[in-house]
């Protein structure tokens, strides 16, 4: 619930409070926690912060606005975290936040938090909190977390996934109850219509002694299935732009010898390749 105060608010202090009155305690996760977390939820965390790259000034509704790329990391893991605009002088690099109602967003499979006019920055002195992060805080994260493993052959495929994207920032649309949509990213309405269900994403379960569920995004199965149909016969081959779901699951299904590099963290691929 939301208590919007206006020019017609009429606010007058008192003496004593006639009720039992006790503040609501803040609750903050660990950003480990939040890769199980559902998008556009709100979080609040506690971590130390690390600027990525200058301000940059994109456009969103035929506004300008400032954006700011970090991360943000305790001692369970780091995540990316996007400012916005009056956001941005509130956090500098290397010290400790209390970061209320930032809001989960993904792209590309990949979790991160962006902060709106909701969110509060609250800085902790370091005396109070002295905080150990991991070492993705300063590195690069996307590098230290990959891994590639050898596999006979795959286990089996989960899902098929089809989705349309914002026209204008390609991230993924959300699943609302309304037609209409804004994206709250780059500010496009955008109406979704089967029609738009175009992107899709494939569950790659690996089994045997790796054991893992694998996201594969759209790009990386059509550089999959030009190799595959490289290797398959004629009769055999798929339309890489447009396959269908039987012909992807069936691809992944018969292919044998595969080299799969994937972020250990987020369990997104970032390549599938033929190790003969």
């Amino acid at each position: 619930m939301t208590v919007v105060i206006n020019k017609h608010t009429k606010i007058e202090g008192i003496s004593e409070c006639p009720f039992d009155h006790q503040a609501p305690s803040k609750r903050f996760i660990k950003i480990s926690e939040i890769y199980n977390v559902s998008d556009f939820t709100l979080v609040s965390v506690i971590g130390k912060v690390h600027i990525r790259s200058e301000q940059s000034d994109v456009k969103v509704q035929e506004r300008s606005l400032m954006k700011l790329d970090c991360n943000i990391a305790d001692e369970t893991s780091a995540i990316k975290l996007t400012l916005w605009d009056k956001n941005i002088p509130l956090v500098l690099e290397g010290q400790v936040y209390e970061i209320a109602n930032a809001r989960v967003r993904s792209f590309q499979g990949e979790k991160y938090l962006s902060g709106n006019f909701d969110t509060i920055f609250t800085a902790v002195k370091s005396d109070e909190r002295n905080m150990t992060v991991v070492p993705q805080l300063m590195a690069n994260e996307d590098s230290f977390s990959l891994k590639s493993v050898i596999v006979n052959r795959i286990a089996g495929v989960q899902e098929i996934q089809r989705y349309a994207v914002w026209n204008s920032c390609c991230r993924k649309l959300s699943n609302l109850q309304s037609d209409l949509s804004i994206c709250d990213s780059c500010g496009l309405s955008q109406i979704q219509t089967a029609a738009d269900q175009t992107h899709f994403s494939v569950g790659v379960f690996i089994g045997g002694e790796h054991n893992v569920l694998l996201r594969v995004l759209q790009d990386q199965v059509q550089s999959f299935l030009k190799l595959y149909n490289g290797k398959a016969e004629s009769c055999n081959r798929i339309n890489v732009e447009k396959p269908t779901n039987s012909e992807i699951i069936a691809a992944f299904l018969a292919a044998r010898n595969l080299k799969i590099t994937f972020n250990s963290k987020t369990k997104l691929v970032s390549s599938i390749l033929y190790t003969k």
